[in-house]
């Protein structure tokens, strides 16, 4: 298990937190993703046998965010 601190961009509320909680967990390889939208990062725990950390940033930008 991997740990990945990222951070994002145009994170503004819950909803844009719920959108990114979808979004990721559509992937078999994530075991948990934390969204702290008032500091704008994300932290996932993921399996990197099943998903790659180019994937999961991949993802976060196709659906609106911005990743730094």
């Amino acid at each position: 298990m991997t740990t990945l601190e990222i951070k994002v961009n145009k994170i503004s509320c819950s909803g844009c937190t719920g959108r990114i909680y979808r979004a990721l967990s559509q992937y078999p390889g994530i075991i948990k993703s934390k969204v702290d939208y008032k500091n704008n990062i994300i932290s996932i725990n993921f399996d990197e046998l099943k998903i790659s950390e180019n994937k999961i940033k991949e993802t976060i930008n196709i659906i609106g965010f911005e990743v730094i």
